[in-house]
Parts: structure tokens; sequence; C-alpha cells
């Protein structure tokens, strides 16, 4: 163990250094960096006030800007993916309303049904067009309840079509609400 090393605050100095990479961007992180290997060999290395220029103190002073470097760069690796999730989000969110919107507008439904475990999952807004609320862990069955008797048989066997292919189910049906009307 070298003494020089382990009576330094170094990680301490990585810490900012991911803290300012996080935050600020690469740039001021790689300043920060070179600013930790400048105060380390200048300051913590003998002969404290001038530079180590020794074999030995500019090897520990490599060390600590590769490993710097690492820590700047894997920061602003974090900190781009962060914010690409983040505008990924934002514009999921935006066609999920649109999405709603239409569907609502065409009195369409959306959902998704896994086969692996047979639940059903309902686009936001989709179920309203039974006229009813569709509650969202409802079984498959009651949903199939809705439809108008004479589309049932053949919604379900173009289901069933869809399945066994592979491909997207996609069907016209009609629905009666609860007040009596045909939808």
């Amino acid at each position: 163990r070298s003494p020089a090393l382990h009576d330094t605050p170094v990680a301490l100095s990585y810490i900012f250094v991911a803290g300012i990479t996080v935050f600020t961007g690469l740039g001021p992180g790689l300043l920060a960096v070179a600013c930790t290997a400048f105060y380390f060999n200048y300051l913590v290395l003998p002969p404290s006030g001038y530079f180590a220029l020794d074999e030995r103190s500019l090897s520990y002073t490599a060390v600590i800007l590769v490993v710097g470097l690492l820590i700047a760069w894997l920061c602003d690796v974090q900190r781009v993916t962060r914010s690409r999730l983040r505008a990924a989000l934002s514009s999921l969110h935006v066609r999920t309303d649109a999405l709603m919107e239409a569907q609502q507008a065409s009195n369409s439904a959306v959902w998704t049904f896994h086969v692996d475990d047979g639940q059903l999952h309902w686009a936001e807004g989709g179920a309203l067009v039974f006229g009813q609320p569709v509650a969202p862990d409802a079984p498959p069955q009651s949903t199939v309840d809705l439809l108008v008797e004479e589309d049932r048989a053949r919604v379900l066997e173009e289901y069933a079509q869809a399945i066994a292919a592979g491909r997207a189910f996609r069907s016209e049906f009609r629905v009666r609400w609860p007040n009596g009307e045909l939808h």
C-alpha cells in the first residue's frame, strides 16, 4: 500500500468528478479530472507544493487520470442515457394521449392479449367503447361477453386464426351498451 494513495481523499475527488459530470456534462467532468490529477501531483505527492516528475509519481498521476477519465465517461454515458429515456418517455406519453383521443373519436379500442399468461391489457381509454368500465385485469371472456351475440362466433374465429398465424388480431364487431344502444 502506498502512503500517498492511502492518505489522500482521491475517492472523494472521484465522487465530485462523478457528480460534476452527471449534473453538468462531460466537459466540466474532464476539467474536474484534470484538476484532481493536478491537485494530487502538486499538493499530495512529495515534495508538496511542487510538481512531482519522478517515474513513481507520474505513474500515480497517470492512474488517477485514467480512473478519473473512466468515471467521467461512465457518468456521461449514464447522463446521456437518462436524457434519452426521458425523451422517449415524454414521446410515449404524447403518443398514448393521441391514441386515446383517436380511439374515442373513432369508437375503436386497442388492447394486447398475452397468450402466455392469459392477461388482457387495455390501452388507456380503449375500454370506454364498450360503454362501461372494464377492469384492467378482467379475464378475456368478460370482454367477449360484451359483444353482440351474432358477432361473437365470427370474432372468436378471427381471433383463433390470428393467434395460429402469429399475426395481429383485427376485427370489427358490435357492442350493446348497458343502456341498450348498439355500437
